[in-house]
């Protein structure tokens, strides 16, 4: 399962489900999806479409600042056991 945030454009109607999708609310035009990876985005998309609502952005939830660290104490790990 991988969780996107997607940015709806302010006149897209309010989702109360997402048929195999679990979500939430972070604000009022913004929404956490979980996608299994077995399902896809497209589905995902689809069901929005269907029901009116415009995506205007989307990113993956992942903390960038924590991938990059994690990246680093893994090259700096490396580096020293060579």
């Amino acid at each position: 399962v991988e969780t996107f945030v997607l940015d709806l454009d302010e006149k897209s109607p309010k989702v109360d489900e997402l048929g195999e999708f679990i979500f939430r609310y972070r604000d009022e035009h913004c929404i956490e999806v979980d996608v299994p990876k077995h399902i896809g985005l497209n589905r995902l998309f689809a069901l929005l479409d269907g029901k009116g609502v415009r995506v205007i952005s989307m990113r993956n939830k992942a903390n960038r600042l924590e991938e990059l660290f994690v990246r680093l104490i893994q090259r700096k790990t490396v580096e020293a056991s060579s």
